[in-house]
Protein backbone atom coordinates (compact mmCIF):
# COMPACT_ATOMS: atom_id res chain seq x y z
CA UNK A 1 0.00 0.00 0.00
CA UNK A 2 3.22 2.58 0.90
CA UNK A 3 4.39 1.74 -2.38
CA UNK A 4 1.18 2.82 -4.35
CA UNK A 5 0.88 5.64 -2.52
CA UNK A 6 4.75 6.93 -3.25
CA UNK A 7 4.29 5.76 -6.77
CA UNK A 8 1.16 7.90 -7.59
CA UNK A 9 3.06 10.74 -5.14
CA UNK A 10 5.90 10.59 -8.10
CA UNK A 11 3.58 10.46 -10.89
CA UNK A 12 1.95 13.80 -9.19
CA UNK A 13 5.37 15.49 -8.85
CA UNK A 14 6.29 14.89 -12.22
CA UNK A 15 3.18 16.35 -13.48
CA UNK A 16 3.68 19.42 -12.06
CA UNK A 17 7.34 19.97 -12.93
CA UNK A 18 6.26 19.12 -16.44
CA UNK A 19 3.15 22.22 -16.16
CA UNK A 20 6.13 24.43 -14.61
CA UNK A 21 8.57 23.76 -17.28
CA UNK A 22 5.76 24.42 -19.80
CA UNK A 23 5.29 27.70 -18.02
CA UNK A 24 8.58 28.53 -18.22
CA UNK A 25 9.24 28.36 -22.12
CA UNK A 26 6.22 30.27 -23.09
CA UNK A 27 6.92 33.28 -20.66
CA UNK A 28 10.30 33.17 -21.76
CA UNK A 29 8.86 33.11 -25.16
CA UNK A 30 7.07 36.31 -24.83
CA UNK A 31 9.32 38.06 -22.91
CA UNK A 32 11.90 37.58 -25.97
CA UNK A 33 9.28 38.20 -28.70
CA UNK A 34 8.31 41.59 -26.49
CA UNK A 35 12.11 42.67 -25.93
CA UNK A 36 12.26 41.89 -29.79
CA UNK A 37 9.48 44.39 -30.72
CA UNK A 38 9.97 48.60 -30.27
CA UNK A 39 7.85 49.39 -27.62
CA UNK A 40 6.02 52.37 -27.36
CA UNK A 41 8.32 54.37 -25.03
CA UNK A 42 11.11 53.76 -27.52
CA UNK A 43 9.37 55.33 -30.17
CA UNK A 44 10.13 59.24 -30.99
CA UNK A 45 8.50 61.52 -33.36
CA UNK A 46 10.65 63.63 -35.70
CA UNK A 47 10.23 67.61 -35.83
CA UNK A 48 7.37 68.46 -37.55
CA UNK A 49 8.24 69.26 -41.41
CA UNK A 50 6.17 71.37 -43.86
CA UNK A 51 5.23 69.16 -46.64
CA UNK A 52 1.99 70.27 -49.75
CA UNK A 53 -1.36 68.54 -49.63
CA UNK A 54 -2.11 67.10 -53.24
CA UNK A 55 -4.56 64.27 -54.97
CA UNK A 56 -3.62 61.47 -55.26
CA UNK A 57 -4.98 59.62 -58.22
CA UNK A 58 -6.10 62.01 -61.19
CA UNK A 59 -7.80 61.14 -64.58
CA UNK A 60 -7.94 63.33 -67.51
CA UNK A 61 -11.31 63.49 -69.66
CA UNK A 62 -10.01 64.64 -73.28
CA UNK A 63 -12.47 64.28 -76.61
CA UNK A 64 -11.60 61.27 -79.17
CA UNK A 65 -12.77 63.74 -81.98
CA UNK A 66 -13.15 67.31 -83.03
CA UNK A 67 -15.92 69.05 -80.93
CA UNK A 68 -17.94 71.78 -79.96
CA UNK A 69 -19.24 72.42 -76.42
CA UNK A 70 -22.54 73.40 -76.57
CA UNK A 71 -23.11 73.41 -72.57
CA UNK A 72 -20.79 72.81 -69.33
CA UNK A 73 -22.51 70.31 -67.03
CA UNK A 74 -20.39 70.56 -63.97
CA UNK A 75 -17.96 73.25 -61.77
CA UNK A 76 -14.86 72.89 -60.68
CA UNK A 77 -14.59 71.44 -56.87
CA UNK A 78 -18.13 69.00 -57.64
CA UNK A 79 -17.68 65.51 -57.01
CA UNK A 80 -19.15 63.47 -59.92
CA UNK A 81 -20.10 59.54 -60.17
CA UNK A 82 -18.56 57.43 -62.82
CA UNK A 83 -20.18 57.93 -65.77
CA UNK A 84 -21.93 61.52 -65.35
CA UNK A 85 -22.10 63.83 -68.23
CA UNK A 86 -19.95 66.54 -67.35
CA UNK A 87 -20.42 68.48 -70.74
CA UNK A 88 -23.01 68.85 -74.03
CA UNK A 89 -21.33 68.82 -77.38
CA UNK A 90 -22.90 70.28 -80.62
CA UNK A 91 -24.99 67.91 -82.15
CA UNK A 92 -24.84 69.12 -85.41
CA UNK A 93 -21.15 69.60 -85.15
CA UNK A 94 -20.84 66.30 -84.51
CA UNK A 95 -22.93 65.40 -87.37
CA UNK A 96 -20.74 67.42 -89.87
CA UNK A 97 -17.74 66.41 -88.55
CA UNK A 98 -19.33 62.34 -88.89
CA UNK A 99 -20.07 63.26 -92.86
CA UNK A 100 -16.93 64.89 -93.69
CA UNK A 101 -14.82 61.33 -92.32
CA UNK A 102 -17.19 59.37 -94.08
CA UNK A 103 -16.19 61.22 -97.61
CA UNK A 104 -12.52 61.13 -96.21
CA UNK A 105 -13.15 57.48 -95.62
CA UNK A 106 -14.94 56.34 -99.17
CA UNK A 107 -12.06 58.67 -100.83
CA UNK A 108 -8.99 56.42 -98.90
CA UNK A 109 -11.03 53.07 -100.22
CA UNK A 110 -11.47 53.88 -103.76
CA UNK A 111 -7.52 55.06 -103.78
CA UNK A 112 -6.65 51.53 -101.94
CA UNK A 113 -8.32 49.62 -104.48
CA UNK A 114 -7.24 51.98 -107.85
CA UNK A 115 -3.59 51.65 -105.88
CA UNK A 116 -4.35 48.05 -105.89
CA UNK A 117 -5.22 47.23 -109.55
CA UNK A 118 -3.13 49.23 -110.96
CA UNK A 119 -0.39 47.01 -109.26
CA UNK A 120 -2.19 43.86 -111.02
CA UNK A 121 -2.45 45.07 -114.40
CA UNK A 122 1.55 46.07 -114.09
CA UNK A 123 2.50 42.69 -112.32
CA UNK A 124 0.46 41.06 -115.14
CA UNK A 125 2.10 43.08 -118.13
CA UNK A 126 5.25 42.30 -116.87
CA UNK A 127 4.68 38.22 -116.68
CA UNK A 128 2.89 38.63 -120.82
CA UNK A 129 5.93 40.82 -121.66
CA UNK A 130 8.30 37.92 -120.51
CA UNK A 131 6.31 35.26 -121.66
CA UNK A 132 6.21 36.61 -125.06
CA UNK A 133 9.89 37.91 -125.66
CA UNK A 134 12.29 35.61 -127.32
CA UNK A 135 14.54 33.62 -125.23
CA UNK A 136 18.17 34.90 -124.93
CA UNK A 137 21.09 33.62 -126.67
CA UNK A 138 21.90 29.88 -125.34
CA UNK A 139 25.66 30.39 -126.00
CA UNK A 140 28.07 32.60 -126.97
CA UNK A 141 30.29 30.69 -129.17
CA UNK A 142 31.89 27.40 -130.24
CA UNK A 143 34.38 27.55 -127.45
CA UNK A 144 31.21 27.90 -124.35
CA UNK A 145 28.91 25.47 -126.47
CA UNK A 146 29.35 22.99 -123.89
CA UNK A 147 29.90 25.05 -120.44
CA UNK A 148 27.58 28.01 -120.32
CA UNK A 149 24.18 29.35 -121.23
CA UNK A 150 22.31 31.95 -120.85
CA UNK A 151 19.14 31.27 -118.91
CA UNK A 152 15.67 32.23 -120.02
CA UNK A 153 14.42 35.35 -119.64
CA UNK A 154 12.43 36.00 -116.00
CA UNK A 155 10.43 38.46 -114.58
CA UNK A 156 12.67 40.01 -111.37
CA UNK A 157 10.16 40.56 -108.03
CA UNK A 158 12.59 42.86 -106.98
CA UNK A 159 14.64 45.94 -108.17
CA UNK A 160 17.65 44.13 -106.32
CA UNK A 161 17.34 41.40 -107.90
CA UNK A 162 16.98 42.52 -111.78
CA UNK A 163 20.18 44.53 -110.31
CA UNK A 164 22.02 41.51 -110.11
CA UNK A 165 20.21 40.03 -113.69
CA UNK A 166 21.72 43.21 -115.28
CA UNK A 167 24.79 43.10 -114.00
CA UNK A 168 25.37 39.77 -115.49
CA UNK A 169 23.95 40.74 -118.91
CA UNK A 170 26.35 43.40 -119.06
CA UNK A 171 29.29 41.04 -118.10
CA UNK A 172 28.32 38.63 -121.02
CA UNK A 173 27.91 41.56 -123.24
CA UNK A 174 31.59 42.63 -122.87
CA UNK A 175 32.60 38.28 -123.26
CA UNK A 176 30.67 38.22 -126.25
CA UNK A 177 32.65 41.47 -127.69
CA UNK A 178 36.82 40.12 -126.59
CA UNK A 179 35.43 36.87 -127.96
CA UNK A 180 33.92 38.25 -131.25
CA UNK A 181 37.54 40.28 -131.14
CA UNK A 182 39.39 37.20 -131.07
CA UNK A 183 37.12 35.40 -133.62
CA UNK A 184 36.21 32.48 -131.74
CA UNK A 185 31.96 34.00 -132.13
CA UNK A 186 30.16 35.35 -134.37
CA UNK A 187 28.52 39.19 -134.57
CA UNK A 188 25.07 37.55 -134.18
CA UNK A 189 25.51 35.97 -131.04
CA UNK A 190 26.73 39.57 -129.38
CA UNK A 191 24.03 41.15 -130.72
CA UNK A 192 21.74 38.79 -128.97
CA UNK A 193 23.88 39.32 -125.84
CA UNK A 194 23.10 43.05 -126.26
CA UNK A 195 19.70 42.50 -126.87
CA UNK A 196 19.67 40.36 -123.47
CA UNK A 197 21.33 43.23 -122.35
CA UNK A 198 18.42 45.56 -122.78
CA UNK A 199 15.75 43.34 -121.58
CA UNK A 200 17.47 43.60 -118.28
CA UNK A 201 17.73 46.85 -118.06
CA UNK A 202 14.10 47.24 -118.66
CA UNK A 203 13.54 45.01 -115.76
CA UNK A 204 15.61 47.15 -113.55
CA UNK A 205 13.32 50.07 -114.72
CA UNK A 206 10.03 48.01 -113.99
CA UNK A 207 11.35 46.18 -111.29
CA UNK A 208 11.45 50.18 -109.76
CA UNK A 209 8.29 51.27 -110.76
CA UNK A 210 6.20 48.11 -109.25
CA UNK A 211 8.99 48.43 -105.93
CA UNK A 212 7.28 52.42 -105.76
CA UNK A 213 3.86 51.84 -106.80
CA UNK A 214 4.04 48.73 -103.34
CA UNK A 215 5.28 51.13 -101.37
CA UNK A 216 2.59 53.39 -102.16
CA UNK A 217 -0.06 51.16 -102.00
CA UNK A 218 1.09 50.43 -98.59
CA UNK A 219 1.04 53.75 -97.29
CA UNK A 220 -2.30 54.35 -99.02
CA UNK A 221 -3.55 51.15 -96.54
CA UNK A 222 -1.84 52.72 -93.83
CA UNK A 223 -4.19 55.57 -94.31
CA UNK A 224 -7.47 54.00 -94.87
CA UNK A 225 -6.93 52.12 -91.48
CA UNK A 226 -6.46 55.69 -89.75
CA UNK A 227 -9.29 57.20 -91.39
CA UNK A 228 -11.55 53.94 -90.80
CA UNK A 229 -10.47 54.40 -87.12
CA UNK A 230 -11.48 57.74 -86.85
CA UNK A 231 -14.55 57.50 -89.02
CA UNK A 232 -15.11 54.69 -86.22
CA UNK A 233 -14.24 56.90 -82.88
CA UNK A 234 -16.87 59.59 -84.36
CA UNK A 235 -19.53 57.20 -85.00
CA UNK A 236 -19.04 56.11 -81.64
CA UNK A 237 -18.94 59.65 -79.94
CA UNK A 238 -21.88 61.12 -82.10
CA UNK A 239 -23.96 58.22 -80.48
CA UNK A 240 -23.93 60.11 -77.33
CA UNK A 241 -24.10 64.10 -77.38
CA UNK A 242 -22.46 63.85 -74.01
CA UNK A 243 -18.63 63.99 -72.59
CA UNK A 244 -19.17 61.06 -69.50
CA UNK A 245 -16.59 60.90 -66.49
CA UNK A 246 -14.50 57.52 -67.02
CA UNK A 247 -14.36 56.97 -63.10
CA UNK A 248 -15.94 59.08 -59.65
CA UNK A 249 -14.07 61.81 -57.90
CA UNK A 250 -13.74 65.66 -57.82
CA UNK A 251 -13.80 67.90 -60.73
CA UNK A 252 -10.12 69.52 -60.49
CA UNK A 253 -9.86 71.35 -63.26
CA UNK A 254 -12.40 72.62 -66.14
CA UNK A 255 -10.55 74.71 -68.64
CA UNK A 256 -13.55 74.60 -71.06
CA UNK A 257 -16.94 77.19 -71.66
CA UNK A 258 -19.83 76.47 -73.92
CA UNK A 259 -19.10 77.54 -77.58
CA UNK A 260 -15.48 76.56 -77.42
CA UNK A 261 -14.31 74.30 -80.50
CA UNK A 262 -12.19 71.76 -79.37
CA UNK A 263 -9.57 69.77 -81.62
CA UNK A 264 -9.55 66.11 -81.11
CA UNK A 265 -7.17 65.08 -77.98
CA UNK A 266 -8.13 68.44 -76.09
CA UNK A 267 -8.64 68.06 -72.45
CA UNK A 268 -12.12 69.08 -71.05
CA UNK A 269 -11.74 68.07 -67.98
CA UNK A 270 -9.70 66.33 -64.86
CA UNK A 271 -10.74 64.53 -61.76
CA UNK A 272 -9.50 63.34 -58.68
CA UNK A 273 -10.19 61.50 -55.69
CA UNK A 274 -10.56 63.18 -52.37
CA UNK A 275 -10.09 59.96 -50.36
CA UNK A 276 -7.31 59.44 -49.37
CA UNK A 277 -5.19 62.44 -49.71
CA UNK A 278 -1.25 62.76 -50.40
CA UNK A 279 1.56 64.59 -48.71
CA UNK A 280 4.62 65.81 -50.78
CA UNK A 281 7.76 66.32 -48.00
CA UNK A 282 11.21 67.06 -48.59
CA UNK A 283 13.20 64.92 -45.85
CA UNK A 284 17.10 65.74 -44.89
CA UNK A 285 19.89 63.17 -45.47
CA UNK A 286 20.43 62.71 -41.37
CA UNK A 287 16.67 62.17 -41.19
CA UNK A 288 15.79 59.89 -44.74
CA UNK A 289 18.19 56.92 -43.69
CA UNK A 290 15.55 56.49 -40.35
CA UNK A 291 12.73 56.09 -42.76
CA UNK A 292 11.09 53.14 -44.29
CA UNK A 293 7.94 52.67 -47.15
CA UNK A 294 4.48 51.84 -44.98
CA UNK A 295 6.16 53.69 -41.69
CA UNK A 296 3.70 55.74 -39.28
CA UNK A 297 3.48 59.15 -39.39
CA UNK A 298 1.18 61.72 -38.68
CA UNK A 299 -0.21 64.85 -40.32
CA UNK A 300 -2.00 68.06 -39.73
CA UNK A 301 -3.36 70.72 -41.84
CA UNK A 302 -4.06 73.80 -39.89
CA UNK A 303 -6.14 75.98 -42.82
CA UNK A 304 -8.99 72.88 -42.67
CA UNK A 305 -8.85 71.49 -38.81
CA UNK A 306 -7.05 68.55 -39.62
CA UNK A 307 -5.10 67.48 -36.89
CA UNK A 308 -2.57 64.38 -36.20
CA UNK A 309 -4.10 62.34 -38.86
CA UNK A 310 -2.52 59.40 -39.06
CA UNK A 311 -0.73 58.18 -42.49
CA UNK A 312 2.11 56.14 -43.97
CA UNK A 313 4.44 56.61 -45.71
CA UNK A 314 3.78 55.45 -49.63
CA UNK A 315 7.29 56.17 -51.74
CA UNK A 316 11.06 57.31 -50.60
CA UNK A 317 12.80 58.98 -53.56
CA UNK A 318 16.17 56.78 -54.07
CA UNK A 319 17.83 60.22 -55.23
CA UNK A 320 18.05 63.57 -53.78
CA UNK A 321 16.44 66.63 -55.06
CA UNK A 322 18.60 69.83 -56.56
CA UNK A 323 18.25 71.40 -52.74
CA UNK A 324 19.82 68.20 -51.55
CA UNK A 325 16.70 66.62 -49.44
CA UNK A 326 14.85 63.30 -50.40
CA UNK A 327 11.50 63.35 -51.53
CA UNK A 328 8.78 61.44 -49.68
CA UNK A 329 5.43 60.90 -50.14
CA UNK A 330 2.77 59.73 -47.65
CA UNK A 331 -1.02 58.81 -47.88
CA UNK A 332 -3.67 59.59 -45.74
CA UNK A 333 -7.75 58.73 -44.98
CA UNK A 334 -9.70 62.18 -46.20
CA UNK A 335 -13.52 60.32 -44.93
CA UNK A 336 -14.98 63.57 -44.54
CA UNK A 337 -13.70 64.53 -48.15
CA UNK A 338 -12.48 67.86 -47.34
CA UNK A 339 -11.19 69.92 -50.19
CA UNK A 340 -7.12 70.16 -49.02
CA UNK A 341 -4.99 70.16 -52.19
CA UNK A 342 -2.59 72.56 -52.41
CA UNK A 343 -2.51 73.58 -48.77
CA UNK A 344 0.09 73.44 -46.38
CA UNK A 345 1.02 70.25 -44.37
CA UNK A 346 2.85 69.43 -40.82
CA UNK A 347 3.69 66.04 -40.79
CA UNK A 348 5.73 64.58 -38.00
CA UNK A 349 7.18 61.13 -38.49
CA UNK A 350 7.48 57.84 -36.01
CA UNK A 351 11.16 57.39 -35.57
CA UNK A 352 12.03 53.66 -33.63
CA UNK A 353 13.66 50.65 -33.26
CA UNK A 354 12.48 48.28 -35.69
CA UNK A 355 12.55 44.77 -35.63
CA UNK A 356 15.74 42.96 -37.04
CA UNK A 357 14.46 40.67 -40.51
CA UNK A 358 15.01 37.07 -40.93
Amino acid sequence: MSSRSHLLTSRSTALVAGSLLTVALVTSGAIAHRAALPAADDRTESEALSGLVRTTDGSTIATPVAVTIADVLVAIGEEVANGQPIARRDVADAERELAQLALELERATQDVIHRERTLAWLQASRQRLVENSPDAPGELGAVERDEQQLPMRRAKDSPGRAQVAFDQAALKVRRAEQLRAAGLVSGQDVEEARLAMRFAADDVANAWQAAERAAALVQARLQLRAVRMRHESARAASADQFIRTPRGGAVVELPVSPGDRLAAGATVARIARLDPMGVDVDVAPRLVNLLHVRDIAYVDVPASGVVRTEAAIRSIAPIPNDAGAYAVQLTFPNSARLRLAGQAAEVRFTLGQRPPTR
